[in-house]
């Protein structure tokens, strides 16, 4: 067996020696899932079919992209950079191991590392959200646009038209409302 397959090896059981880090990561990517959601409906009630996309379309976009932050670790991956900063990359390149390998197959034992924590994310928690949001039949986005409603959310009634512009309020000389 060579070295990178042991590398991964060890990055793998690195990345899962703490399943209590990895189950409060999943939970707070689904709170957050759960606030840019609710964020979105309330968008997608004052403007339906903004986009082209229905609510659930956004709810399911919210959701996917939250569950990938790990696995892809967008807000993270330092390590390659410290060890530029401290020096210790110029050890790391007399090894008889390509660089660039050596942090491929420890960043990919890592991302299956955090694998199956999107899908428990999108299953419990999307789920969850995705219930609250039900898809309208499909109709040509135009009809949307032409006075058309967007889909129901339960409990909540039909998702509002738009409105119409206002007309300017008309005050008459003593405080009295003009007639229109």
């Amino acid at each position: 067996m060579g070295v990178l397959p042991w590398v991964a090896w060890y990055a793998f059981r690195r990345h899962t020696a703490y399943p209590l880090s990895a189950f409060a990561e999943a939970l707070t990517n689904t709170v957050f899932g759960f606030l840019r959601a609710y964020l979105l409906i309330a968008l997608w009630n004052e403007r339906p079919g903004l986009g082209g996309y229905d609510v659930a379309d956004a709810v399911t976009f919210c959701f996917l992209t939250q569950a990938l932050i790990g696995p892809v670790q967008i807000f993270g991956g330092m390590e390659l950079t410290e060890r530029i900063r401290s020096g210790d990359v110029a050890i790391d390149l007399h090894r008889p191991v390509d660089l660039q390998a050596w942090w491929l197959a420890d960043d990919l034992a890592r991302g299956i590392a955090a694998a199956p924590a999107p899908r428990v994310q999108r299953r419990r928690g999307g789920g969850r959200a995705g219930g609250t949001v039900r898809r309208a039949p499909h109709r040509p986005a135009g009809d949307r646009h032409r006075g058309g409603r967007g889909p129901a959310l339960p409990g909540r009634g039909r998702l509002r038209p738009r409105r119409a512009a206002r007309r300017p309020l008309t005050v008459a000389p003593g405080g009295q409302r003009a007639a229109e």
